[in-house]
């Protein structure tokens, strides 16, 4: 894959999620206090968030296209192209905090938030709570973390032309922001 196939095909995409995420500030005081607000347009964020996790795992792992892979795959098959990637954190502006998205990761444990992703997929009645604030922010930090890792496989390059409009990588190199 080229660079400019990964800025057409993911962090296009990426940026949309994104400016879709941002808008419920407009609804949502983006405040820890609120990580437990649930509703059926956060759920649906999860859904397509997590979705998109799969996808860029999947290019991660070098098994693109491929059906039946899961998480359970990903865990071990990440390391060897993205080896730190359970240690990567990321400072969210206008929450102000930092996450470690993939802290969690291990052979025997997933995330919470992927966790709940599966929940609401499978078992949505039960599970609908958990398409909450909490989740979806955590969801997209991981997302931007998979972006970020992917660009520097393809590139070499921490530093993108594009950034992300609030969330950056603790200890990665600073990158010029430009909208397009």
């Amino acid at each position: 894959m080229t660079e400019l196939e990964f800025i057409k095909n993911y962090w296009s995409y990426y940026i949309v999620l994104e400016e879709r995420f941002l808008k419920l500030k407009n609804y949502i005081e983006f405040d820890c206090d609120n990580y437990a607000c649930y509703s059926c347009e956060l759920l649906s964020y999860l859904q397509t968030i997590c979705s998109e996790v799969d996808v860029i795992f999947k290019e991660i792992c070098g098994y693109p296209g491929e059906k039946y892979k899961n998480m359970g795959n990903y865990c071990v098959d990440h390391r060897r192209n993205c080896p730190d990637l359970v240690n990567r954190r990321v400072n969210v502006d206008y929450f102000g905090v930092e996450i470690q998205p993939f802290k969690d990761l291990t052979e025997n444990t997933l995330m919470q938030w992927w966790s709940a992703y599966n929940g609401v997929k499978h078992a949505r009645i039960s599970n609908y709570k958990n398409g909450n604030l909490e989740n979806v922010l955590f969801a997209l930090a991981g997302l931007y973390v998979l972006e970020k890792e992917l660009y520097k496989l393809i590139t070499g390059n921490e530093k993108m032309n594009s950034e992300s409009e609030f969330m950056h990588m603790v200890g990665w190199a600073e990158s010029v922001h430009i909208l397009f």
